[in-house]
This record gives C-alpha cells, sequence and structure tokens, in this order.
C-alpha cells in the first residue's frame, strides 16, 4: 500500500500538520523534562545526595554530545526523510526498552549505563524535532503557539504525574507509551508529510539576516551564557533555602513558566519573532527580585514563582532565536540546538562552588552588571532597533500568493520558496530539495521567464520589492543569467543591478544588435532552446559541452542534439567553423 495513504486522513484535516509537529515536540519535551527531573529520585537508591546532583549534571554532556554530533552528521550530510524517520523510530523503541531497565533494575553500574545512554538517544531525538521545529517556522501557521501549546502540555502532564499519582509505574508506562507513539507516528509516514511542506499552507518564509546573522549569533551565545551564570546561582539559593525547611515551593509555582512559553509564544508570531529580545529583556529585568526578596524568606513562594516566569521566559528565547537563524544557513540542524548546547554545557559547569556559594548581595551586583551587558548586545546586534521592523520583517504579499500571482507550478513553487531565503550553493539546494542540479536550474530558469526577471537576485528583489528591477532583458539572458556556473561549478553567479556597466550602449546600437541576432535567429530557423545553447557555447568557448549543459541545468544529450541540430541547419561540419560562421555574420 502507498505510503502517503496511511495518513491519508489526517493530510485531510485543514491542521494536520500543526497537529503532528505539536505531537512530536509534545512527545520530546515530555521525554526530556521526566527523565531529568525523575533521575534524583531514581538515583537516591544508589548514590548521596551530593553524587546525585554531580551525575544529574553530568548526564547533560552526554545529551549536548548527541546534539553536536548529529547536528554536524545532518549539517554536512542531507539524508532522505525516510531515512531519517526510519532511524528515529528505532531510537525511539531502543530508548523505551532504556527506560524499563532505567527504572527497573536494582544494578547501579546498569542503572548509570542506562541513563546515560538514554540520555544521549534523546539528544539525538532532540535534533531531529528541532529540525522540524525551525523548518516549520518558514512554512507553518501559527508555528509559535504550537511550540508553546507541546512544552506546557508537557509541563502539566509532568506535574500531574509527579505530584498527584507521586508512582513510579505510572512514569515508566508514560514515557514507553510516548515513546511507542513516536516510533509509529515515524514509521507511519507522519514526519514526511510534515517535512514536505505543502502548497496548501499560508508560507511564512522571512528574508535571510545573512547581513546580521553573526553579530546577532555572537551576541546571542554571549547572552545564553550570562543567563546560565544568573540562572544557576539563583538555583542554588532557592534551593538551600527549600532544603533548609522555610517551604518546598518547587511542585506548584513551576507552573508559572507556561505562562512564559505561551507569551514568548504569542510573540514569536508578530513580525518574525522581533520583538522576543525586547520581551526577553523586560523579563529578566524583573527578574532583579529574585535576589532581592531572598532576604524575604516568607516570601519564598513568590520568588520561585517569579523564577519560573524568568526562566521561561529565557528557556523560549534561546530556542526559537535559534530557530530563526537557523533557517536557510548551511549548518542549521546544528545552529539549531545550539542554545540547548550551551545550555546544557553550562549547566554542568556552573555547578562549581565558585558559582553556586556567592554571597547574595554579590549575585545582585553581578545579575546588574549581566542586564546592563545583555542590553549592550542587543543594541550591538540590531534587535532592539525596531525603526522600519515592519517594513524589513513583513511584506504585502506571501510566496504563495507571487507564485499563484506569476503561475508557477507546484514544483516552481516549492524551489522558489525554499530558494528565496537560502543561504548555501546550488548543490546544496537541490539536495536540500532531493532533486538534480538539473531540475532545479530549470524550475529557476522558468521562475525568471515566468517574472520577466534577468536573474534570480532580480526574482528576489521584485518579490521583496526592492528598488532597481531590470526586467527588459531578452528571453535569451533571462534563461541563461539564471543558471551561469562559477569556475567551482557550485555556487550561481547573480547578476546584481550595481554589477551593471555604467556605460550603456546607445538605442541605435542595441537596435542594431537586435536585429543581428534575429537575422541569424531567422535565417537558420533555430528554436529558442537552441539559440540559447548557441549563445552559451559561443560565449564560453573554453567549457566542455558537460559543463554547458550544467549551466544550462539540462543534459549532456540534449546539448549535444541542440549543438547537431544548429550544425545541420548551418550546413557547417564542426563546431569551430559553427563558431566562424556565427562570429562572421555578425
Amino acid at each position: 500500500m502507498d505510503r502517503t495513504k496511511k495518513i491519508y486522513e489526517i493530510k485531510q484535516f485543514k491542521y494536520g500538520r500543526h497537529i503532528i509537529l505539536g505531537l512530536f515536540f509534545f512527545f520530546y519535551s515530555y521525554t526530556y523534562s521526566m527523565v531529568n527531573s525523575y533521575f534524583n529520585v531514581l538515583a537516591g537508591k544508589f548514590c548521596d545526595e551530593k553524587e546525585s546532583i554531580f551525575h544529574s549534571r553530568l548526564i547533560l554532556i552526554s545529551y549536548a554530545a548527541a546534539l553536536i554530533i548529529l547536528g554536524i552528521i545532518l549539517s554536512i550530510h542531507k539524508f532522505r526523510q525516510i531515512t531519517l524517520s526510519r532511524i528515529m523510530g528505532i531510537i525511539t523503541l531502543m530508548s523505551s526498552l532504556m527506560f524499563y531497565f532505567l527504572f527497573k533494575t536494582e544494578n547501579k553500574s546498569v542503572f548509570f549505563i542506562m541513563i546515560y545512554s538514554a540520555s544521549f538517544l534523546i539528544g539525538l531525538e532532540c535534533v531531529y524535532y528541532y529540525n522540524f521545529m525551525y523548518r516549520a517556522f518558514s512554512y507553518l501557521k501559527h508555528t509559535g503557539l504550537i511550540f508553546a501549546i507541546s512544552i506546557s502540555c508537557s509541563i502539566l502532564l509532568q506535574f500531574q504525574i509527579q505530584t498527584v499519582s507521586k508512582s513510579e509505574n505510572l512514569v515508566l508506562y508514560s514515557l514507553i507509551i510516548i515513546a511507542f507513539i513516536s516510533a509509529f507516528l515515524n514509521f507511519s509516514g507522519a514526519s514526511e508529510y510534515l517535512a514536505n511542506a505543502g502548497e496548501d499552507e499560508i508560507i511564512r518564509s522571512q528574508p535571510s539576516e545573512n547581513s546580521r546573522f553573526l553579530p546577532i549569533f555572537i551576541s546571542t551565545i554571549i547572552i545564553i551564557i550570562l543567563f546560565e551564570c544568573i540562572g544557576n546561582s539563583l538555583s542554588y539559593h532557592l534551593l538551600a533555602l527549600m532544603y533548609n525547611g522555610q517551604a518546598f515551593a518547587y511542585n506548584s509555582p513551576r507552573l508559572f513558566i507556561i505562562i512564559s512559553y505561551i507569551l514568548m509564544g504569542i510573540f514569536a508570531e508578530i513580525d518574525d519573532m522581533h520583538y522576543l529580545p525586547i520581551i526577553t529583556f523586560a523579563i529578566v529585568l524583573v527578574g532583579i527580585l529574585n535576589p532581592v526578596l531572598m532576604q524575604e524568606k516568607s516570601l519564598i513562594s513568590v520568588n520561585t514563582c517569579i523564577y519560573y516566569v524568568v526562566a521561561g521566559i529565557i528557556n523560549s528565547f534561546f530556542m526559537l532565536i535559534m530557530f530563526k537563524l537557523a533557517r536557510g544557513k548551511k549548518f542549521a540542524p546544528l545552529i539549531a540546538v545550539c542554545g540547548r548546547i550551551i545550555d546544557s554545557i553550562f549547566s554542568f559547569v556552573f555547578i562549581s562552588s565558585f558559582f553556586s556559594s556567592l554571597p547574595l548581595y554579590n549575585i545582585i551586583g553581578i545579575e546588574l552588571t549581566a542586564i546592563i551587558i545583555v542590553m549592550l548586545l542587543f543594541t550591538f546586534s540590531g534587535q532592539f532597533n525596531f525603526r522600519n521592523i515592519r517594513q524589513n520583517a513583513s511584506w504585502h504579499i506571501t510566496p504563495i500568493d507571487f507564485a499563484k500571482k506569476y503561475e508557477f507550478t507546484e514544483k516552481e513553487t516549492e524551489v522558489f520558496i525554499a530558494a528565496i531565503s537560502f543561504d548555501g550553493t546550488m548543490s546544496e539546494l537541490a539536495k536540500s530539495l532531493y532533486i538534480s542540479r538539473s531540475v532545479l536550474y530549470r524550475n529557476l530558469s522558468n521562475i525568471c521567464d515566468k517574472t520577466g526577471c534577468g536573474s534570480f537576485q532580480a526574482v528576489k528583489y521584485l518579490y521583496y520589492e526592492l528598488p532597481a528591477i531590470d526586467t527588459s532583458i531578452n528571453l535569451l539572458s533571462k534563461e541563461s543569467a539564471c543558471i551561469i556556473s562559477d569556475t567551482n561549478a557550485e555556487s550561481t553567479y547573480i547578476q546584481k543591478p550595481e554589477e551593471k556597466n555604467d556605460t550603456k550602449p546607445s538605442k541605435s546600437q542595441e537596435v542594431s544588435d537586435e536585429k543581428e541576432q534575429t537575422s541569424f535567429e531567422e535565417k537558420y530557423a533555430l528554436t529558442s532552446k537552441e539559440v540559447i545553447t548557441l549563445k552559451a557555447f559561443i560565449e564560453n568557448p573554453d567549457k566542455t559541452q558537460k559543463e554547458l549543459a550544467d549551466m544550462q541545468g539540462t543534459t549532456l544529450r540534449t546539448i549535444q542534439r541542440h549543438l547537431a541540430n544548429i550544425k545541420s541547419k548551418t550546413k557547417t561540419k564542426s563546431l569551430i567553423e559553427l563558431s566562424n560562421l556565427y562570429n562572421s555574420e555578425r
């Protein structure tokens, strides 16, 4: 039976992709948080509190290792989605087996082997599902809300199981059931359906921020480190107050983290997340109340609620901002989980006595200093620049509407959506679309033809409504400009308006050249495709026929057929003779 029929009912539902994405992210979030939070309960059977805390931090290194390894692998090699879904289905089944031994074993060695292995597998799942999430922000409407609702539901379920039932067996069964459902969705083809964005969805691809990627990325890395420094210090002092008998405010106050995720999910829907930095900064500024209220031990519950709101804002910020930065980048899978990697590593690093035992007044000073630095970093990277934000971040037409306006085919629409914000070579773009370079070039050429632009860069300018669009280029240059490769045959040459020669020929010269070219075409009755091939051959005498085929996005056999037809029509016996004839008649 055809694989697409297995999820037919889901595909017919308007919000099918929303449901699949939400389920996947819910399953991962629940598994990650439950395993990490329940570890100390299980580890109490084998080690003391100090050793248990040490291992709870150390397993984050195993988790981070998985993020780095799979992130790099997916960045340098494009796997077929069916292959990835099969592998992830097997991984989730393996993790369910590890969960069973983790909860049931009485052997200390087996327990720690299982916890480190399970943490590694959960890290692999993180890369896989984050890969869906950052891509969904480019083609699926309301992805920010899906992100927030999924995490919130996982927190609510975890809270219900941990605080109400208080049963290890129920925790184990929930993890196993979720692992089996996740494996089923991967094996059934749901992940492939999610990965292949449909043309029926509202596309929200945003312009690539290549010019600001590096400052934003570096600034975000530093900001995450500063947040980790503050958060871990505050966590230590709050836990110390709880364990000293002041109050046990862990259970109910942690539900306040849901407020943060919902808030950030809503703002992620506005202007391509441009308001996330200011919201994050404002809430972190409120977080200065944390060390201040620690002097009032009677307010520890209120203090803990504030702490969880701030923690949720920070966590969602570094996830969402990395999703945004990953779009269209060569190492997108690794960039998407970069926030998680830093969070995991520094959660272990900042367990040191230096950061965990600082006096509260020092914590206040450090937090104020960190907030000032964060403000400067946001300003330096341009994330606090809200002038013309509507002009830069959104537009009046979606890629789908643009494609319909110029009557793109379904395949041309898919190529256009992917290429409009892609940052990489043509070979990498073709691999990401699972098509050959020749098919990619042919579709780009058709897009240029239908929009009346001389290059795909001009198509981008037309889409983003930038000035200096020159669409007065004839069909020959329009089709060839899209497909002229550089000497490495990796990146595509893009004609930019500013690169045009300032010394323009006169109108009489242009008319004369056009007449000469037209007369040659008409004299020998050449087709438009033969004219394109002849033009490419004449202008690139040092290139082989195979290279000409790559340039035109076609096959070697097609080039050979065109050249043979041209020789037959012009009654020339060789390509050299053909070249001499063309030059002599011009």
